[in-house]
């Protein structure tokens, strides 16, 4: 499969958009130059038959994908991996941690993020067991993972998890994690907004966090004035 994959991408590459992606990313990564809606298109019928796949060889596929070089080949093995969430035991999103920390930048953390999201959704009774293993790692990538976890979670949302990883990482200085503090305040607010003004009142985040975190807040404070 994962040959024909690259036949299948390497035939669409464009290098004129691959230099604007890859300037787009900092050139962190190289690009084939495949836009997303063609990649999707491209990749529709690999993830059909990953289906398939028994997860051992499913597991081999996101390996060999995340191996190669070109940034679209790590999106379609978190394509793969996020239509087969359902099929996973924990042992296997354990495995799939590996990959927060491969070729790690927020794109890719927050589009793998889903599995996880997912998964605890389905497993519930592991949801803690999963916000431990991230939110205790070295790895500030699988941090903001466990900070970002319950962004669709809305009414279901547990808020002694979501003060546990945001109080954790508070003083953290990474950029990133504190985006992603900021980032799961906002959403939560679209549901809860008491809840998140009380939170930000009573824990002293950063600039950058509250900042974020008050961005739907105050646009509907300003409606309403």
């Amino acid at each position: 499969m994962v040959e024909d994959i690259k036949s299948s991408f390497y035939a669409a590459s464009n290098q004129a958009q691959a230099t604007a992606m890859e300037d787009y990313l900092r050139n962190l990564f190289p690009f084939l130059g495949i836009a997303a809606p063609l990649r999707k298109q491209l990749q529709k019928p690999f993830i059909t038959a990953a289906k398939q796949l028994d997860i051992e060889a499913l597991k081999q596929v996101i390996t060999e994908l995340y191996v190669l070089p070109e940034r679209e080949f790590q999106y379609a093995a978190i394509d793969i991996a996020v239509a087969n969430t359902k099929r996973f035991s924990y042992n296997d999103i354990v495995w799939l941690y590996q990959f927060i920390d491969d070729k790690p930048w927020w794109e890719s953390v927050d589009s793998l993020r889903k599995v996880f999201e997912v998964w605890c959704l389905n497993n519930y009774e592991l949801f803690p067991q999963v916000m431990s293993d991230l939110s205790t790692s070295a790895s500030f990538w699988r941090r903001r993972v466990a900070i970002t976890m319950q962004l669709k979670y809305k009414d279901k949302l547990d808020t002694e998890w979501l003060t546990q990883v945001i109080l954790a990482d508070r003083l953290t200085e990474e950029f990133f994690i504190q985006k992603a503090i900021g980032w799961s305040l906002r959403e939560y607010s679209k549901v809860n907004s008491p809840w998140v003004i009380d939170f930000v009142a009573s824990n002293q985040l950063s600039p950058l966090a509250s900042r974020e975190a008050f961005k739907i807040i105050n646009k509907r404070s300003k409606i309403n004035d």
